[in-house]
């Protein structure tokens, strides 16, 4: 950690890709949370008549465990952008859903719904400011179309709403999974570049 940082200060070609990766936390937790939503679209397709009890027991859980993510990358980014809190905040308010989906009666259906909505929007809120911080067009674009989602379930009958979001849900998280997953592929590279590249400068300082 300490050879990326290095890199990132040393200005030299290594440093904007270090850079980008230090704006997401680590690439850990990005993967994480990238294999966490690619099972739980998976699962959303493959099983797409399950009963509304059983995608609020799956989508309470994935909520939970992408929040618990999203505080832990944004514990790692206090010292190193301004916005850290956003994604802290994205951590709280998706558990705080997650458990809420939770506690709610199956049968308040419209709720649920609301519910998911809400996760949605202030994901793709997040991922925005993330993906803007990066530079990262795909976390930008997977950022709009979480929010596009979550106004389309808002504004749209709540019946009709429920019988589209199981599908668009489902493929929403596989998209969110894949390009999650392949970040933070492209994150650790950057990081090991980077921390070679201040490994060689140090080396070819000392000759």
């Amino acid at each position: 950690m300490a050879d990326n940082e290095e890199a990132v200060k040393s200005g030299g070609p290594e440093a904007s890709d270090a850079r980008r990766s230090q704006m997401q936390g680590p690439w850990w937790a990005i993967l994480i949370a990238g294999i966490v939503a690619l099972i739980f679209g998976c699962v959303i397709i493959a099983w797409p008549l399950m009963s509304l009890y059983y995608l609020k027991i799956f989508f309470g859980l994935f909520a939970i465990i992408i929040g618990l993510v999203a505080m832990i990358r944004s514990f790692t980014l206090i010292k190193k952008t301004k916005t850290w809190w956003i994604m802290l905040l994205e951590g709280i308010l998706g558990i705080i859903i997650g458990i809420c989906v939770f506690a709610w009666p199956v049968s308040t259906l419209i709720f649920i719904v609301y519910f998911i909505a809400a996760w949605l929007l202030i994901t793709g809120i997040s991922a925005i400011v993330s993906g803007s911080n990066a530079k990262s067009g795909l976390v930008i674009t997977w950022g709009v179309c979480s929010m596009l989602l979550g106004l389309f379930i808002f504004f749209r009958p709540p019946f009709y709403a429920a019988m589209t979001l199981v599908i668009f849900l489902g493929f929403f998280a596989i998209f969110r999974g894949i390009a999650m997953i392949a970040e933070s592929i492209a994150y650790k590279v950057a990081a090991s570049r980077a921390e070679q590249a201040a490994i060689d400068a140090q080396a070819a300082a000392k000759k």
